[in-house]
């Protein structure tokens, strides 16, 4: 047997040779795995260094890695092995004592190799890790497969070692993890900022009357559904009327802003008549308009401030993208001014948190709280269940809709693929408003908000819902409407992570006569969904005045949606919902999930072919669609066409087009600052982190070399593209922080990363900026890396062509 890479840390034993690129690594030189179409090797029995060998294959290109045990033969080298393998590697384990091949990318193996390892332990210290391991993994299936930690033991039993010392150790460590995840829940609704606080059973009362009068800062906690509107909002505004005082109304959405106006005799933010806005007493206002001067003008000149749904009214602030209709910064920045200035401010939310009530005390100092306890939740029954399996008949989702009458959503993509599979298709196969509402259904989200129907639904929803068999929402139906039409008995939610658990609950809660509401996750994605970490705040990267509340949010969104199901189940618990979970098995699960897969896929080869085939618009017509909040999904098929056009300088769009585009989009405002492309509406402050991020690519990467469409590329070594790997990963915060989602650097890859893993990652990052790159020579170890076409004609674009919405 020959020696591999001798002397250095991955060094191991040759057992057979092959042309193929998979390998087995065995877990002992003593044993015998007989294989033709694997390269079969062995680790040495004085080295504890699998992780290594296994770098080594995977730099060299093997896709296909086994390893290979004899839990009877060699158990304590066998422990090591799997230990390691999930630690940092997680690949396919066969063992040769029992001819079972274990894949850790399934479920139920992942269990029964857990367990195995357990089983192959002396206990102790390593024993109780993985232990610790095995309850992370089985609570995820609370709610979705089984209903607490016992129902967890017994379904996964089977699948467990037999030893009643070791399932009684697995069901300890699961109630810890479940009273870990229940303290969190606990934890953030709790009130911990300094306040005077008056607690009280309703708005409806005296002390609330009294501090309404007499407090200069109000915060106010109360439930969907106890009346802030009708206790406290109105009641002010004519409290204020009487005393020849002003009042600001501000919310998150032009319906709420709309809905005050006609209810309170105040003049909209949106009047053309300044004369008008300027006699008023009462004006309603869209949080993103607060920046104007003639707005700020009337809000420091006004005596009260009511701020609607107060926390989210932040969190759309600060957790925005810049653009023209948000400019973040300024808005943010007015928005403080207003709230630090004006002589009373009252805010009201059902989820107000410890975040948002830190940011007004900041601003006011004294800030009285007013917690109102009464419960509108008791009563009210609560399922969770699978969301691919609700979805999984067409035909059985029709009549599911039209029985259960109102589908929400808190993703617009889930909406529009779920419209289409209903059947409401306009000609080109996309989700189409106009054949729903033709059946008698009412779809409803931002981007047709402006339409006929969908704005009378929104300005006066308890009249014109009784027009309607069934209603399709988005979020822009999520906070501050009161819906007390009988219209609904049950309500549904589709959920997709974009709400956290306590936004679900309001959004659902819209529909006041609803006794149940069924809210479906996504189980398959739930149990394989990455832990994460919270973001910290690091002074040297999150210099941006919105940076600390935008962490704060986005480390609640985070925390409480992976799981969501079960994060979701202990806040409906917590909140004083009656709560059952609807079980399903993994394997329904799975199919489910595969299936609606395959609707998403076809919506998406309808929207590609869509925008192909879209007729030619011009600019004047993409900025009329863009400005009336009445379009419809070929009409964005149709701007998206155009935009393609524009970009890349094109005269026919192809399928290659469509699909370079999305992919660049998603990175376009760090290409802009990597090319100097002048951008309408960019955020050019010194709080850029673009600009930060181009500047380090530029020096880490082509080392000054300017890149553009006269010299469009560059040759680069293998070990300066890894060397420029590692200071992204040195980095990973900026990294993050800046780029989109699907191009942050994952929590594996680290500068001990193999080669391979760190230049897919290098690929992927250059295939979103447009960069091309070719082979690496045998001889000099180099690339060349160049800029794709599309991406040479969109560095050539001037200001004026770039005022496109992508």
């Amino acid at each position: 047997m020959n020696v591999i890479a001798q002397s250095q840390a991955s060094e191991h034993t040759l057992v057979r040779s092959t042309e193929s690129c998979s390998v087995a690594i065995l877990n002992g030189e003593s044993l015998s795995f007989d294989h033709d179409k694997y390269r079969v090797v062995a680790v040495r029995n004085d080295k504890n260094n699998l992780a290594e060998v296994i770098r080594y294959y995977r730099d060299a290109g093997f896709n296909n890695i086994k390893l290979i045990i004899d839990s009877k033969k060699l158990p304590a080298q066998a422990v090591d092995f799997m230990m390691i393998n999930y630690r940092d590697a997680r690949c396919d384990l066969y063992d040769l004592a029992s001819k079972r091949l274990y894949s850790l990318k399934d479920y139920n193996d992942t269990i029964q190799y857990l367990s195995l390892c357990y089983q192959l332990t002396n206990c102790g210290m390593r024993g109780d890790e993985i232990i610790d391991w095995l309850a992370k993994k089985l609570v995820r299936t609370i709610p979705l497969i089984c209903s607490d930690a016992k129902s967890c033991l017994r379904t996964y039993r089977f699948y467990l070692h037999k030893d009643n010392n070791f399932l009684s150790k697995v069901l300890d460590c699961l109630e810890l993890q479940l009273h870990h995840y229940h303290s969190s829940v606990q934890d953030f609704m709790k009130l911990r900022t300094p306040t005077k606080t008056i607690r009280t059973s309703t708005l409806d009362c005296p002390e609330v009357c009294e501090a309404l009068a007499n407090e200069r800062t109000l915060a106010i906690k109360s439930a969907t559904g106890t009346g802030k509107t009708k206790h406290v909002f109105g009641p002010i505004t004519q409290l204020a009327e009487q005393n020849n005082k002003s009042v600001v109304y501000l919310s998150h959405l032009m319906a709420l802003v709309e809905q005050y106006c006609i209810q309170n005799h105040a003049v909209s933010y949106t009047t053309q008549n300044l004369t008008q806005l300027e006699q008023s007493k009462a004006m309603g206002l869209v949080v993103n308009s607060v920046w104007k001067a003639h707005i700020q003008a009337y809000c420091h000149n006004a005596d009260t401030l009511i701020i609607d749904e107060f926390e989210k009214v932040i969190s759309t602030v600060v957790c925005s993208e810049h653009s023209l209709q948000m400019p973040k910064q300024r808005v943010f920045h007015c928005l403080s001014e207003i709230i630090r200035s004006i002589p009373q401010v009252i805010v009201g939310d059902a989820d107000l948190s410890d975040i948002s009530l830190g940011f007004l005390k900041d601003l006011r100092g004294d800030v009285t709280l007013i917690q109102c306890d009464k419960n509108p939740y008791l009563g009210i029954e609560a399922v969770i269940t699978d969301k691919n399996q609700y979805l999984y008949s067409q035909d059985e989702l029709k009549s599911k809709l039209l029985e259960d009458k109102v589908f929400l959503f808190d993703s617009l993509v889930t909406l529009r693929g779920v419209v289409k599979q209903l059947g409401y298709e306009d000609k080109q196969g996309l989700d189409s408003e106009t054949a729903a509402l033709n059946d008698g259904v009412l779809v409803i989200h931002g981007e047709n908000k402006g339409m006929d129907a969908q704005r009378a639904f929104l300005a006066n929803p308890n009249e014109e819902i009784s027009k309607y068999k069934a209603i399709i929402a988005s979020p822009c139906l999520g906070s501050g409407f009161s819906i007390v039409k009988n219209f609904a008995n049950r309500v549904v939610v589709f959920c997709d992570k974009t709400l956290n658990p306590f936004e679900l609950v309001n959004f659902a809660r819209r529909f006041r006569k609803a006794k149940e509401i069924c809210f479906t996750v996504d189980a398959h994605q739930d149990f394989f969904c990455r832990p994460t970490r919270a973001r910290v705040y690091n002074a040297n990267i999150h210099s941006a005045p919105t940076d600390h509340l935008e962490i704060a949010f986005g480390n609640v969104k985070s925390q409480f949606t992976a799981p969501l199901g079960l994060h979701l189940w202990l806040t409906l618990k917590e909140l004083g919902f009656h709560v059952d979970p609807l079980p399903s098995s993994v394997y329904s699960q799975s199919c489910g999930s595969k299936t609606n897969k395959q609707y998403l896929k076809a919506y998406r080869e309808a929207l590609v072919n869509a925008i192909m085939q879209s007729v030619d618009l011009t600019q004047h017509d993409v900025k009329r669609l863009m400005m009336a909040d009445k379009r419809t999904a070929s009409d964005n098929a149709a701007i998206s066409k155009h935009t393609i056009k524009s970009y890349y300088h094109l005269t026919e769009v192809t399928k290659e087009d469509v699909e370079f585009h999305f992919l660049f989009s998603k990175n376009r405002k760090l290409f802009d600052k990597l090319f100097s492309v002048p951008a309408p509406n960019e955020d050019n402050s010194k709080y850029s982190t673009y600009r930060r991020l181009a500047n380090l690519i530029n020096e880490g990467l082509f080392n000054g070399h300017q890149l553009n469409s006269q010299s469009p590329s560059i040759m680069i070594h293998r070990e300066q593209i890894l060397g420029f790997v590692n200071l992204m990963i040195e980095n990973r915060e900026l990294v993050n922080w800046t780029l989109h989602k699907d191009t942050h650097i994952p929590l594996s890859l680290n500068e001990n990363s193999t080669t391979n893993k760190k230049m897919l990652y290098f690929g992927q990052l250059m295939k979103s900026l447009g960069f091309e790159i070719g082979r690496f020579s045998g001889t000099t170890n180099k690339a060349k890396i160049s800029l794709t076409q599309r991406a040479r004609s969109y560095t050539r674009l001037s200001t004026e062509s770039l005022d496109i919405v992508a």
